[in-house]
């Protein structure tokens, strides 16, 4: 995105617990092949339970991989492993 109101457009803040910053990319913003991104970091030592947007969400980066094909769906929450960066999107 390149420029603020493309980012305030599209940019979302998750409310996430301490040690944690979750934000949804929205509406195909970078015009790629995902409608809506999921972002999680964790900083914290232990795991964290998020609570997730409503709809299906396709896991693609967790803590040690990049999944070509998604590898698990979350519909409500998940839990996020300690220090960690993880990605989900809507779309297969």
């Amino acid at each position: 995105m390149k420029d603020r109101e493309l980012i305030q457009k599209h940019i979302e803040f998750i409310n996430s617990p301490k040690g944690t910053v979750a934000f949804l990319i929205k509406n195909n913003a970078n015009f790629d092949c995902f409608k809506d991104i999921i972002v999680i970091y964790n900083a914290n030592n232990t795991k964290v339970a998020l609570n997730l947007p409503e709809g299906k969400w396709y896991l693609y980066v967790d803590k040690n991989n990049v999944y070509q094909v998604p590898k698990a769906n979350y519909e409500s929450s998940m839990e996020v492993e300690p220090i960690s960066l993880t990605i989900l999107s809507n779309t297969i």
